[in-house]
């Protein structure tokens, strides 16, 4: 437990400096008017510098924040309890891991979220949630682009989806490329320094499939019922790729 929560640390570090350079050169290159101090901005979890745009009042935000705090802390120590008890007394093939930890993964991750948002909300400056009920989603498209991780997402849409708005499928490639090579970065790199060993490549290889998983989607948008079950075989499908060991050791999702 102890060196899993070396790696979370590390982790944490690395996502916090990839975002500094992230957002810095987005505001020197564009010079956008945030609206708020820049370096609140700089501070943020969230890389979209257009993190504050649909805020709501402040009292408001700090009760949603405490709310999400509220049943997502229980749930994801939960999830990790019930994760690890699984794993650990083996009643689980140690090939389903990565599958049965996608829930688990989005509970934690939304923990983390609202306990890192909470701050700026309690400062008057609330962020947009991290996730917006990403299961619910009834395409590919609606998954990455409105209800995963909305704090990256928004990012790579004002850096490759705007710029590049005319040539979308350009764009799809080298947001995805973009967030290949990050989660190499954050995820893979520090697990690797710490000694571990590192199975690096596959993330990148999980998010250059997923442009395929899209095209797929837009054949299938006339199809709502099989466009949703395209999404969860697109997205979970190559699901060891992404939730691999090092991944769930960060996440505390590994005995």
């Amino acid at each position: 437990m102890s060196a899993n929560l070396a790696m979370s640390t590390d982790f944490l570090l690395w996502y916090a400096c990839a975002g500094a350079v992230a957002k810095a050169l987005t505001v020197l290159q564009s010079r956008t008017h945030v609206g708020f101090p820049r370096i609140f901005v700089l501070l943020s979890p969230s890389y979209a510098l257009d993190a504050w745009r649909d805020v709501i009042g402040r009292r408001e935000a700090v009760i949603a924040a405490f709310l999400r705090i509220g049943w997502s802390v229980p749930l994801a120590a939960t999830a990790i309890f019930g994760f690890r008890y699984v794993a650990t007394h083996g009643l689980m093939a140690e090939w389903l891991f990565p599958f049965a930890a996608v829930l688990p993964f989005y509970i934690v991750t939304e923990a983390m979220g609202a306990i890192m948002a909470l701050p700026f909300a309690l400062g008057g400056l609330p962020l947009r949630p991290l996730h917006a009920n990403p299961l619910v989603s009834g395409s590919v498209a609606e998954f990455w682009g409105r209800r995963w991780n909305r704090w990256i997402g928004g990012w790579l849409r004002s850096q490759f989806f705007r710029p590049l708005r005319h040539y979308p499928y350009v764009a799809l490639f080298c947001a995805f490329l973009a967030s290949g090579l990050w989660h190499e970065l954050v995820f893979h790199l520090p697990v690797y320094l710490a000694g571990a060993s590192v199975p690096f490549g596959s993330m990148l290889l999980y998010f250059m499939l997923q442009p395929l998983g899209w095209m797929g989607d837009r054949a299938l948008r006339r199809y709502p019922l099989l466009r949703r079950i395209w999404a969860w075989i697109a997205v979970v499908g190559p699901a060891p790729l992404l939730l691999n060991e090092p991944l769930r050791r960060i996440f505390f999702l590994q005995p």
